[in-house]
């Protein structure tokens, strides 16, 4: 585990409501044609592909320089609305437009939450690329900016309001943010044979992302699904703003030399103790490693976060025996398994 640098942003979810109802009419919209092959002068960024991967998230790519986009929920019907501001639409979008000489098209879907992803050069004063998703029912989502690109993930249906008492806690629904630490441009630990920190956390990431989706009564989420920096407070800030039962961020260890070895985990609120103890148990078992003991620490993730968080230190990347295990794929089954059956435990449902 090393020091970040500086890092991409993660925008979690807003709540039903937040943009309210409202039309999507631009103002004022470019005349017909123009535009074309010529950015206005204003655009510093020009989107060059709007892509569905088919399991919840849409990728903007872009080239140049964009504002800051700002996602919102609107009803009436339900979905999102993101202005990309200073922005336009490359002369050779990948997607096209319509036959209409207005700049808008749609990427059609087949999913459970979503219908379409619809988009449209929004207005030219100033220049304003606008992409709408159009959702089955208000959904949860995540927004993940990168080098070039800006992401959007649905996380799932929101939970209408209760107008009558709730259900009994025997039905709660677990929010769980499974957080992979580093990413991108900061590799966390090298290892003996230059493996990267980075790697080890996604690869467990997604695999306690997938043991944990097969729970009825747990939601995973990830902070990040493939190589993308996402800031610590920003880290945090997610698993806050999703109100989340537990968050878990997941590491590999380094120091000088190479004969530190063992397991560790982190915690830093008395409430995360327990949590901390029981993940702990289970992935000292599936590592086989030496014992470091459940300690306290000031890491941000697990200090800003308002829920049980706890910081887990699998091994040593700087330990020849330690980093063979950690990246045999055996391994990181059993260590994904233990660390869903701690959380299963501390939440009693095992």
């Amino acid at each position: 585990m090393t020091r970040p640098r500086r890092f991409a942003t993660l925008i979690p979810t807003s709540t039903p409501g937040s943009g309210g109802t409202g039309s999507e009419t631009p103002t004022p919209t470019p005349t017909p044609g123009s535009g074309g092959s010529t950015a206005p002068a204003d655009a510093t960024g020009l989107v060059t592909s709007i892509k569905y991967d088919g399991i919840g998230t849409t990728t903007i790519a872009y080239t140049g320089t964009v504002g800051d986009a700002q996602p919102f929920l609107m009803t009436g019907p339900d979905r999102i609305v993101m202005d990309i501001p200073a922005a336009s639409f490359a002369a050779d979008f990948a997607n096209g437009f319509t036959a209409t000489s207005a700049k808008m098209g749609e990427v059609v879907v087949d999913s459970q939450l979503l219908t379409k992803v619809r988009y449209s050069y929004y207005s030219d004063k100033p220049s304003t690329v606008r992409v709408v998703w159009d959702l089955q029912a208000a959904a949860e989502y995540a927004v993940t900016k990168g080098e070039g690109t800006i992401q959007l993930s649905l996380l799932g249906a929101l939970e209408p309001v209760p107008t009558t008492p709730t259900t009994p806690s025997g039905d709660k629904i677990f929010k769980v943010v499974v957080d992979a630490g580093h990413g991108a441009h900061d590799p966390g630990a090298i290892g003996i044979s230059k493996k990267t920190e980075k790697s080890f956390n996604l690869a467990i990431a997604l695999k306690v992302n997938a043991l944990l989706k097969a729970e009825p009564r747990i939601q995973p989420i990830l902070t990040r699904s493939d190589d993308t920096f996402i800031a610590l407070d920003e880290r945090a800030a997610i698993a806050n703003r999703l109100n989340a039962d537990l968050f878990i961020s997941i590491h590999a260890n380094a120091l000088p030399g190479s004969s530190a070895s063992g397991t560790e985990t982190y915690y830093n609120r008395a409430d995360s103790k327990t949590f901390a103890d029981i993940v702990h148990k289970h992935l000292l078992a599936a590592t086989g490693l030496p014992d470091r003991k459940v300690q306290t620490a000031g890491f941000v993730v697990i200090k800003k976060t308002t829920m049980p968080a706890i910081l887990t230190e699998s091994g040593f990347l700087t330990n020849s025996k330690d980093e063979a295990i950690l990246f045999n794929e055996q391994k990181q089954n059993e260590i994904a398994q233990a660390l869903v059956d701690g959380i299963k435990e501390y939440l009693k449902l095992s």
